[in-house]
């Protein structure tokens, strides 16, 4: 289930969706915590396969194509195009996204419940409830209603018995 469902809510089912809200609170928080824990795991990662590559360079400068006595930039070049840097930073980008995009579910989920409380205050304003009308009105819309209605079933009627006639 996406995270687009799970902001859904059946204002029909209010009671429902509150017992609903803590759950869902705490799958997005969590799996918001553990998108942050995955990117900073990687941003270490990324900084102990830097250090182990400028330390190979600079016991065998030569190995990685420079001079005896590298410059710092020299090192980081060679370090930034390194492809298991490239790779992991390429992972890295992906776990800041998808941080970012669960930062923003978890606070889709703090809207869901502010959204809740507005449709509760709705419901026991009688927001959805019939609304008033004068007795007599409601009268004559009912009897109209049913005057339509007995007229179309006449019709229907006499439509069947022609056709029943026809044959």
């Amino acid at each position: 289930m996406s995270f687009k469902d799970d902001i859904i809510i059946d204002k029909f089912q209010l009671e429902e969706e509150w017992q609903k809200q803590p759950y869902l609170f705490e799958k997005w928080s969590t799996r918001y915590a553990e998108a942050v824990d995955e990117k900073d795991r990687l941003k270490l990662k990324i900084e102990v396969v830097k250090a182990d590559i400028e330390n190979d360079i600079r016991n065998d400068p030569k190995k990685f194509g420079l001079g005896d006595k590298p410059t710092v930039n020299a090192i980081a070049a060679v370090v930034t195009t390194n492809e298991d840097v490239v790779t992991l930073s390429g992972a890295y980008l992906d776990a800041v996204k998808n941080s970012n995009i669960l930062q923003g579910v978890k606070e889709a989920m703090n809207h869901r419940k502010s959204a809740l409380e507005n449709l509760v205050k709705l419901f026991l304003n009688s927001y959805y409830t019939k609304p008033d009308a004068p007795a007599e009105f409601v009268q004559k819309i009912e009897e109209e209603v049913a005057a339509e209605s007995q007229e179309k079933i006449k019709k229907k009627l006499r439509k069947k018995m022609r056709s029943n006639d026809d044959n």
